[in-house]
This record gives C-alpha cells, sequence and structure tokens, in this order.
C-alpha cells in the first residue's frame, strides 16, 4: 500500500512538471531573447589549468577544545579570507600572510549569534551573516552592526543591497497537507514586504513519504529532485533562474522585466542502484520503512541543472547533473550562448568553491579535516577574470 502511495505521488509530480513546464513556457512569452542552443558547445571541451597559490590548514585551531570544520568562506577586498567553523560557529579572518587576525562569532541565541552554521556574504564592505531566522550585519573587523529578525521561514537566501535580500520561500495550505506554492522573491529586510515574484511553482523542491496516516516532507539534495536555483549578477543587475527538471534558465532585471530565456538540448540522467543507496544513506538513523519510502519516492532521472554561479566576468556557469555527485560545467557569455562544456578535477572534493577574479577559493575535504586553498586559474582567462 505504502509503495503504490508513492507511486501515485511520484506520477502526480512528473505529470506536473510536464504541464507546469509548457505553462511556465506561455507565461514568458515576453522575452526579448529565446536563445536555444544544442548539446555542443560552440569552443569545445575544456580542461581548465589551475595552480595551487596558497593554503590553509586547520590543525592547531581550536574553539573550547573542539577541532574546526571549515565548511564556508568569504574574501574582501583586500584579498582578507573569512572562514566559517560549522563544528564551532565561529569565524577565522586571516590574511594573504596567512596570519590569523581575528577569531568572531558565537554559539547561541543572543544578538549576533547563532545556533547552527549559517550562510555569509560580503556586500558593500560589511560582513553579512545570514541564519534561518535572521540576519545580522557585521564590520569586518567582526563588530555587530545591525540585527535583523525575520518572522518568516525562507530556504534560501542572499543579499541583493542593504535593502533587499532575495530568497526561496514557500506557502503551505492549499487544501492537502502536500500542497503548497514555491517562489523566487525580493524582499524587503526591515519588514519582509514581499517586492515581487521573479519565479512561482507549486510542489517543488520536496517530496512526501507516507508515514501511516500522515505525511512527512523531505527537502533532499538539489540533485535528486527538481528545485528552484538562481544567480545574481551584481553589474548588470540581474538574476539567473531555473526549475532544474529542464535544462531552460530565465533571465530578469532586478524590476522584474524578463529579458532573456536560454536553453539547450539535454538528455537527463538517469539514477543507478549505487546513487540511491547514497542518497538513501544521507537519510541517517531513520526507520527501515521510511527508508524504503524514500528509495521508492525518488524520481527515476535526475534534474538537469544543480547551481547557477555567475562569474566575475559576467559569463554564466551551469553545474550539469551526471549522476548524483557528478556535474559537468557549462559556460555561456552574455547573450546565451553555449561556449564550453569545462572540467574542473580540483572541485571534485569541494565542501565549498567559489570564483573571483582570476582564481577559485575551495574549502576541499580530506579524511580527517577540510583545508582552504586558492588556485590561480591559467587557462580561460577571459572568461574566468573581469574584462
Amino acid at each position: 500500500m505504502k509503495k503504490s502511495v508513492s507511486i501515485l505521488i511520484l506520477i502526480v509530480l512528473l505529470s506536473w512538471f510536464c504541464n507546469k513546464e509548457k505553462s511556465m513556457d506561455k507565461e514568458h512569452k515576453g522575452a526579448n531573447k529565446y536563445v536555444k542552443n544544442s548539446q555542443t558547445p560552440l569552443k569545445g571541451q575544456h580542461q581548465l589549468k589551475l595552480e595551487k597559490i596558497l593554503s590553509i590548514d586547520p590543525n592547531g585551531l581550536k574553539a573550547k577544545g573542539k577541532d574546526v570544520i571549515f565548511n564556508a568562506f568569504v574574501i574582501d577586498n583586500n584579498r582578507n579570507i573569512f572562514l566559517m567553523d560549522r563544528r564551532n560557529v565561529k569565524i577565522y579572518k586571516f590574511n594573504r600572510k596567512k596570519n590569523l587576525e581575528k577569531i568572531f562569532l558565537n554559539k547561541g541565541e543572543g544578538p549576533g549569534e547563532f545556533k547552527l552554521y549559517p550562510k555569509i556574504q560580503i556586500l558593500n564592505n560589511n560582513l553579512y551573516i545570514i541564519g534561518e531566522k535572521k540576519i545580522c550585519k557585521f564590520s569586518l573587523d567582526g563588530e555587530l552592526l545591525e540585527e535583523f529578525k525575520l518572522k518568516n521561514f525562507y530556504r534560501i537566501k542572499e543579499m541583493v543591497d542593504e535593502n533587499r535580500f532575495i530568497a526561496i520561500r514557500e506557502e503551505f495550505g492549499l487544501g492537502k497537507s502536500t500542497d503548497f506554492n514555491v517562489y523566487i522573491s525580493f524582499i524587503n529586510l526591515r519588514n519582509e514586504e514581499i517586492l515581487f515574484n521573479a519565479m512561482k511553482s507549486e510542489n517543488i523542491g520536496r517530496f512526501f513519504i507516507s508515514n501511516g496516516k500522515s505525511h512527512i516532507s523531505v527537502i533532499p539534495n538539489p540533485g535528486v529532485i527538481s528545485d528552484f536555483i538562481f544567480s545574481l549578477n551584481r553589474e548588470s543587475e540581474l538574476i539567473y533562474f531555473s526549475r532544474t527538471d529542464q535544462y531552460k534558465i530565465w533571465v530578469k532585471d532586478w524590476a522584474n522585466h524578463l529579458k532573456m530565456i536560454i536553453s539547450r538540448k539535454h538528455k537527463n540522467t538517469n539514477f543507478t542502484q549505487a546513487d540511491y543507496d547514497e542518497i538513501v544513506a544521507r537519510f541517517g538513523r531513520w526507520p527501515e520503512n521510511l527508508l524504503k519510502e524514500v528509495r521508492n519516492s525518488l524520481p527515476r532521472t535526475a534534474p538537469a541543472i544543480r547551481e547557477l554561479r555567475v562569474l566575475p566576468s559576467g559569463f554564466l556557469l551551469a553545474f550539469v547533473i551526471k549522476g548524483f555527485q557528478n556535474v559537468e560545467y557549462d559556460i555561456f557569455d552574455s547573450e546565451g550562448k553555449y561556449l564550453y562544456q569545462v572540467n574542473i578535477d580540483n572541485l571534485k572534493s569541494a565542501v565549498c568553491f567559489k570564483f573571483f577574479n582570476g582564481f577559485i577559493g575551495v574549502i576541499e575535504e580530506k579524511e580527517d579535516r577540510n583545508i582552504y586553498t586558492e588556485y590561480k586559474i591559467n587557462s580561460l582567462k577571459k572568461i574566468f577574470s573581469k574584462k
């Protein structure tokens, strides 16, 4: 019975994906440009050539006797590196000589404190620390400047500017426990007013498994089930976003005007049994009957895109899903043309990585610790460096 319920849910989700894709095409016919790319990049495949230039090892750093685990970072205009320690909820500030200059942030619920490790972002020479229910503004020296408590839950948040943030938000209660609306929204930071919705959909980004008479809502890895993703281009004030089940990218300005739709021919990858084993293992010590429901409810085919990144040059990088853990990287120019398919071997063990002007910062996962490394990019410099 449980298996049939799960299959029914999956069939409903898949049929809705197809119908919604058609309706979204109709809704966005007003785009200035619809760029349809073939499956073959115009300039072929390229192996990115990298050179290691800096490394920071957490060995020797302690916070109340617990080992430090780097999981996120940002870099300011002076190339100072701010490394987040997810275990102890601390930020370590290093200069370019790898000298530790500052340790700040505390684990807790007080002003400027976070119970769980948050996201970090630098904007206008200030450090924004973004948690589930609040956003804090710090100076680059670790001084708390402002704290904004949030009334609502948002899944993914990023500051657009000092007065607005963008987020994926959900509204439940459309008649059934498994019904909800999902939006990519621009939101006023100070009063949480919804300024506009860049995209709206239904029943996306989650799946539901049966637990007797109720359902359990699950948010899996974004490479498993279709979701919303987005990336901001701060130079041109554009937002790139996608429903990841199809290889299609919408481009809007920050006033919600549709500028372009980018697509390319793509065949979604089927999950292997090894993929399913690894996905289910991520759920930890769930009861066996629920893990069985998870496995039976998972889609047979992976989404198309896992993530979007705007490079310092303004080119767009799309993470193309080739299996649960495997991705390829597609590069599009400002006109939406598919230029390169790029291989980046050094990112295979990355917990977090970001592109800067001519180099990549990477937190690499080792057996016993995570190490921060920087790699200079020695090829495709026009693509990965500011113009």
